[in-house]
């Protein structure tokens, strides 16, 4: 088996009985670290996406005239949406991670789980003076530091 694909044993891949076992406490506060930072790099990368996505639709889907550039403009919103799909892979992995560390409730607060409505743009981001813009929200992944 190539290197690469050789899964390491992290402190998360055990129960917390079996963390106690092998004394992976520190082991697992330093992980807990780390896929705090992978959540961070996800959802930095899932707000690229989305806003990828919205400038292409945008720009490039909607002045299409030809069959020739839709279809191409449709290539570039498939290639954002495979950005975004791999982002939201990443975060869950990162956020099933740290409930298996026990990582605090304060830290699970700020690291929501991504529900499929939170990946919808606002029309307020995509549409600048749109009428009614004070009736939409924005994700809670948007408002994070």
């Amino acid at each position: 088996m190539p290197i690469e694909q050789v899964r390491l044993g992290l402190p998360s891949s055990f129960s917390g009985v079996e963390q106690a076992q092998m004394g992976l406490g520190r082991l697992g506060e330093i992980e807990i670290e780390l896929r705090e930072g992978q959540a961070n790099d996800a959802l930095e990368a899932l707000r690229a996406g989305l806003a990828e996505k919205s400038l292409r639709f945008r720009t490039e889907v909607k002045p299409a005239k030809s069959q020739r550039t839709m279809t191409r403009a449709w290539d570039s919103i498939h290639r954002a949406e495979k950005q975004i799909k791999a982002a939201v892979r990443s975060y869950r992995l990162a956020r099933n991670s740290l409930e298996a560390l026990g990582a605090g409730e304060n830290l699970l607060n700020q690291y929501q789980k991504i529900q499929k409505e939170d990946l919808r743009m606002s029309r307020d981001v995509v549409e600048e003076n749109r009428v009614g813009q004070h009736s939409s929200e924005l994700a809670w992944f948007w408002r994070l530091d």
